[in-house]
């Protein structure tokens, strides 16, 4: 059993706040009224990096830097802890606040009534990126680069700065908002309240990802991969974007919302309301992996198996079966439903299904097939991204064969020794294989 232990970081009788951790540090906010300071504990000991008699707050960490506001009044300045000394990043007459930072680059507003500009500190000098009179939102830094939105309440655009120049990324009359940075690589939203749109730039151009008559919000980035949510009301599905096509990771008449991407992993809310009325949310992951389904065969009885299974493909290529390929790939785990698979261990002959009460069936009425351990997944209707699987039953042996070809499947529908079953489900093509 795992033992946990528990650390008093503060003993103050004041209130503690905005608390954050990252690497091993945990950096807060402690005080009240027009007074509270900024104190971290490096997983070590508590150090407290501000002490004054004004408002310190705001405090962001990371790279084992502390970046925050200091206010007094209608002044406020950016100040920065490196891990050896604490900094002052602006000294002016206006408010310097909403700071960000990533590692030693550090990105805030300078504001003057409705005027912004936007300075960048990277690692020795203050770079100043913006220079207007209308509204700049709060900036994401990442390395050298920065972005932003630049505008009034009715119309904003996206402005990118990549450690040299500062590009506009958008140019309409409706308000593009809710940037995420990483790398070169940004996501926005982009519309009216009623109907908003992603957008990607991946460092060369931008793309719109989604197209449709509903909200697309809550964008994430990892590298090339972007996650979000579309749908309205108490309906919505997850989406992603891959650097190459888009995949819809749901697909229910609830609401499923608020991603958040790692890589190729995905995890989201899904809110329902129960039967009691009671609101009730849980977590899912989807890992995306384009796990290709093979196809082996055996011509002396003809039988078709398919699997991802890479001992099953050894012992089956050992035991005289042919290696045909990569027939599809399968859904994950998470978001794809199990397709079940029974076989007739005289002949090798093999039954592939979807649907519940067809496995009931299967199971109840053909004893010459017993089920095996399912090793791939589909799904029961047609999402983005996928094609169907044609399904064929050969007469003598009663085993199947499946396809996503049309030009196979038109030639089984003509083969008097072949029965069609129609679509069994639905996977992603074998040219999606990364």
């Amino acid at each position: 059993m795992r033992k946990y232990i528990t650390t008093q970081l503060s003993t103050s009788d004041i209130d503690t706040f905005s608390i954050e951790i990252g690497g091993g540090n945990i950096v807060w906010t402690s005080g009240e009224g027009s007074e509270s300071e900024i104190f971290l504990y490096d997983g070590t000991e508590t150090i407290q990096l501000s002490d004054n008699d004004v408002k310190d707050t705001f405090s962001r960490m990371g790279g084992g830097n502390v970046v925050w506001t200091s206010e007094d009044g209608s002044e406020s300045d950016i100040f920065l802890y490196n891990g050896t000394e604490t900094i002052q990043l602006s000294d002016d007459d206006v408010e310097d606040k909403f700071s960000r930072l990533d590692g030693n680059d550090i990105v805030w507003n300078s504001q003057d009534g409705i005027e912004r500009a936007k300075f960048f500190y990277n690692r020795a000098i203050t770079i100043q990126v913006s220079d207007n009179v209308v509204f700049d939102g709060i900036p994401k830094v990442d390395g050298n680069n920065i972005v932003w939105e630049s505008g009034d309440n009715n119309e904003r655009e996206i402005f990118f700065y990549n450690g040299t120049e500062t590009i506009q990324l958008s140019d309409n009359d409706v308000e593009d908002t809710f940037s995420q940075i990483d790398g070169n690589n940004i996501v926005w939203e982009s519309g009216d309240n009623n109907e908003r749109e992603i957008f990607f730039y991946n460092g060369t151009e931008t793309i719109q990802l989604s197209d449709n008559d509903v909200e697309d919000t809550f964008s994430q980035i990892d590298g090339n991969n972007v996650v979000w949510a579309s749908g309205q009301g108490s309906e919505s599905e997850i989406f992603f974007y891959d650097g190459t096509e888009t995949i819809q990771l749901t697909n229910n008449d609830v609401l499923d919302g608020f991603p958040q991407i790692d890589g190729n992993n995905v995890v989201w809310s899904r809110i329902i309301v129960s039967e009691s009325g009671e609101i009730v949310t849980n977590p899912f992951l989807a890992t995306l992996t384009n796990n290709a389904v093979f196809r082996l065969f055996d011509a002396s009885t003809r039988a078709n198996v398919y699997t991802t299974d890479e001992d099953e493909i050894e012992d089956l290529i050992d035991d005289g079966y042919e290696d045909r390929g990569i027939a599809f790939n399968s859904a994950d785990s998470l978001s794809g439903q199990p397709v079940y698979t029974f076989v007739n261990e005289d002949n090798g002959a093999r039954i592939y299904t979807i649907d519940e009460e067809e496995r009931v069936e299967i199971a109840d009425t053909m004893t010459d097939f017993s089920e095996v351990d399912t090793t791939f997944y589909a799904y029961e209707t047609r999402i983005t991204g996928t094609v169907p699987v044609y399904s064929f039953q050969n007469i003598a042996t009663e085993g199947e064969f499946l396809t996503t070809s049309s030009a196979s499947k038109e030639s089984l529908d003509d083969n008097n020794d072949f029965e069609s079953n129609g679509v069994d489900f639905y996977v992603f093509p074998e040219s999606d294989l990364g």
